[in-house]
């Protein structure tokens, strides 16, 4: 079974702890706008690119709406990684009134 946290959950775990926040969602929906932090990687490269997560990572994943960031979540599972899924993604996120940035970080 796969845990899943809300938007003010995870800003807690991210202020209380070292947190990876991978971002699930193709690289323009990234640039459109993401939470601050965020590592975007999409969907469909998570296999290929799953090395650029430390493996030791507590990891939480988000996507747009919380579906592709359980697709992730679960295939993570399968190679026995420990990862949480963001309920309502980062819609949920902005509709909460947290921080968002744009453009891909430097």
């Amino acid at each position: 079974m796969i845990d899943q946290i809300t938007p003010d959950q995870l800003q807690a775990m991210m202020a209380g702890q070292d947190v990876t926040l991978l971002d699930v969602r193709e690289v323009v929906e990234f640039k459109d706008a993401h939470v601050p932090g965020a590592v975007n990687i999409p969907l469909s490269l998570v296999p290929v690119r799953i090395h650029e997560v430390p493996a030791e990572a507590e990891l939480a994943i988000i996507c747009r709406t919380g579906n592709r960031s359980m697709q992730a979540c679960m295939w993570l599972a399968q190679q026995g990684r420990r990862a949480v899924n963001v309920q309502g993604g980062t819609v949920a996120w902005a509709q909460a009134g947290k921080p968002l940035e744009s453009g891909v970080p430097a």
